[in-house]
């Protein structure tokens, strides 16, 4: 089958759908039966390219002749703003692939970045647990959701920013280490606040 040619022209994290209609007949009033048949689309850099696909389209189908095909914005968040390929490829209850549809792809970059879903810090772990009254111990935190602009809370007192490594991993020197017991932690990002963690000041 010589795939029909449909181009795109997309706007990088705009949503998008399409309907696509089957016909067994070329005056197009015999639907094409897709039952048990499989559906995939996807968005490469060039025909034949077996890297890693750009983006993977949704696909579901409506019996009996009724492929809906839908890019939304959580699928172009890894994607990059690049043009390409795409194809639309069903499977018939044979294991047959069948190419009804394809075509270029043009992808414009996008400008406005809105953060649909915060990501608020997360603390998981810390090492050591147990700090040495007096001495200076560099401290790491472990966890999820860390900026270069988080700040550090100690027992109701704000440390100041926390020494990035990553967005998994900070460091600090403890502090308070005059005083014995139990010392909580928390962290503010620009995303939020989050749990809480503790370590001990031991003799």
């Amino acid at each position: 089958m010589i795939p029909a040619t449909m181009n795109l022209t997309l706007y990088r994290g705009d949503y998008y759908g399409w309907r696509v209609r089957l016909w067994s007949d070329e005056a197009r009033t015999v639907p094409y039966d897709l039952t048990d048949h499989t559906v995939a689309s996807q968005i490469r850099e060039k025909p034949g390219d077996t890297t890693a696909y750009l983006v993977e389209l949704n696909c579901e189908i409506t019996l009996p002749n009724i492929i809906d095909v839908a890019i939304d914005e959580t699928q172009w968040e890894t994607a990059p703003p690049k043009s390409g390929v795409w194809d639309l490829e069903i499977t018939d209850v044979l294991g047959h692939p069948l190419t009804p549809l394809g075509g270029s792809v043009k992808v414009i970059a996008d400008v406005t970045k809105v953060t649909a879903n915060p990501l608020t810090p997360v603390l998981e772990s810390i090492s050591p647990l147990t700090t040495p009254q007096n001495q200076a111990v560099e401290v790491h935190v472990f966890g999820t959701g860390f900026t270069r602009l988080t700040q550090l809370y100690q027992d109701d007192d704000l440390y100041g920013l926390i020494g990035w490594i990553s967005d998994t991993e900070f460091k600090f020197s403890n502090f308070h280490i005059d005083v014995l017991g139990v010392k909580t932690l928390w962290v503010v990002s620009e995303d939020g606040t989050s749990n809480e963690i503790t370590y001990e000041v031991i003799p």
